[in-house]
């Protein structure tokens, strides 16, 4: 195709194809499912358009960096990515979050570690920051940082004496 042809053919788009993502890779960024997508973007999280009643989505890719980014600065998350060298190139996908999917545990992961037997008292680990964990959104479970959460075993498994099931059974 000519790039004249390519001009035409781009005009003639509701949007540049660069700033929208379908759906299922804005799942994929987040890690969550298409329908939790379509719930950010009701609740205005993320900013997604319907292109007609029944058809395909997309979602602007800039308010997905947005979003994460606000995340970090919500929650405290130093953004460790180096600069982006032109205005005009993006992060990696895997980049976008506060932390990488492949580092995160959630809180079924670490009640056990703990020697806890219910969510919220690990919940509140992440609620009062002793654990480095986001929210995607406010009724989303916590994810949390898996180094960091070895971080906090190891200092907490040095401090007491047979760890923290010992602790507990000590305190009960």
């Amino acid at each position: 195709m000519s790039t004249d042809v390519q001009t035409r053919v781009q005009l003639l788009l509701p949007f540049a194809e660069r700033e929208y993502v379908d759906t299922a890779r804005a799942a994929k960024i987040l890690g969550v499912s298409r329908g939790t997508v379509a719930r950010m973007a009701a609740s205005g999280y993320i900013q997604m358009i319907e292109f007609r009643a029944r058809a395909w989505h997309r979602v602007r890719y800039q308010s997905i960096v947005d979003w994460c980014d606000k995340l970090r600065a919500q929650y405290g998350i130093l953004d460790l990515r180096p600069p982006l060298p032109s205005p005009l190139l993006r992060y990696r996908d895997a980049e976008l979050l506060p932390f990488p999917l492949a580092d995160t545990l959630y809180l079924r992961h670490i009640i056990e570690p703990l020697g806890y037997s219910h969510k919220q008292s690990a919940a509140r680990l992440c609620e009062e920051g002793r654990l480095l964990s986001y929210r995607l959104h406010p009724a989303a479970a916590w994810r949390i940082h898996a180094p960091s959460f070895q971080q906090y075993l190891a200092a907490t498994l040095s401090g007491v004496s047979g760890g923290p099931r010992a602790y507990r059974a000590s305190v009960s």
